[in-house]
């Protein structure tokens, strides 16, 4: 790895989990610089390991890459309790017999996946999978598995909400301009009820909704009659939208916001 090309691709992909780039974008220039064909974000249901969403930068034009990640089949069972700044590699993973992670790699024209594991909480693992063309020398090796604790810190500092905006459709999430002022605001054009309002507050804040209904102590179906609510006053298509319409404004109430957080709260 070119350590100018490789200071490079980290630094823009510091400047993506700003939010000074997409998502996208920095993965694909973290792929350059780490020398790899294809780099994937992956988040994986830590609880049930069923659900697994990826956001995938670009690739060479000459390779025939699967769009489906391999993180969950390389890390397996353990993706419960992988340890954060691990990594893993698909070559080592082939050899306990998982000779899916072979097809699809030979599928793709790829010789090694490495996959770093950057966060992990009760509900969601995050992971960094990265696909080479070549086997890796000892050294590269080495240098690749000494990266992974730095990925985790980089990830750790991000913007909240970033990898739910990313698998929003391809088009910017405008203000509804059908309001004079944000929803936020203290004269809550959208007339969000206090209890609307306190929701919205949790999730401009980056909480999961999960923790938004311990913090509100209410039951799951309370929550989703709340959600659809609000997302019928604010005109959005789907929480995902609403969540990242919240997360990117910086607008935060004043007095009668406060208000609103503790009569509800009371």
């Amino acid at each position: 790895m070119d350590v100018v090309t490789l200071s490079g691709g980290i630094a823009t992909w510091c400047q993506c989990l700003s939010g000074l780039h997409t998502i996208r974008h920095g993965l694909t220039e973290l792929a350059v610089g780490l020398g790899a064909e294809v780099a994937r974000l992956v988040r994986i249901d830590t609880e049930g390991g069923r659900s697994v969403r990826s956001i995938q930068g670009a690739v060479g034009s000459d390779l025939h890459i699967d769009e489906r990640p391999l993180s969950d089949k390389i890390v397996g069972a353990y993706v419960s309790h992988a340890k954060v700044g691990s990594v893993w590699f698909a070559s080592v993973s082939a050899e306990d017999g998982t000779d899916v992670v072979n097809r699809f790699n030979r599928q793709g024209g790829l010789a090694e996946t490495a996959v770093f594991v950057i966060s992990q909480d009760k509900k969601w693992t995050h992971l960094l999978e990265l696909g080479f063309r070549n086997r890796f020398t000892t050294a590269k090796a080495r240098a690749i598995t000494a990266l992974a604790g730095t990925l985790a810190q980089i990830w750790a500092a991000r913007s909240p909400g970033l990898f739910t905006s990313a698998l929003l459709p391809n088009r910017p999430a405008q203000p509804n301009r059908a309001f004079p002022a944000p929803i936020l605001s203290d004269t809550n054009p959208a007339g969000l009820s206090r209890a609307e309002f306190r929701l919205c507050l949790l999730l401009s804040d980056g909480l999961s909704l999960e923790r938004v209904q311990e913090e509100l102590n209410i039951k799951a179906a309370t929550l989703r009659s709340h959600l659809r609510q609000i997302r019928a006053k604010t005109d959005v298509a789907n929480t995902n939208e609403l969540v990242h319409n919240l997360l990117q404004s910086n607008f935060r109430p004043g007095a009668a916001g406060r208000e609103a957080i503790r009569l509800v709260a009371g």
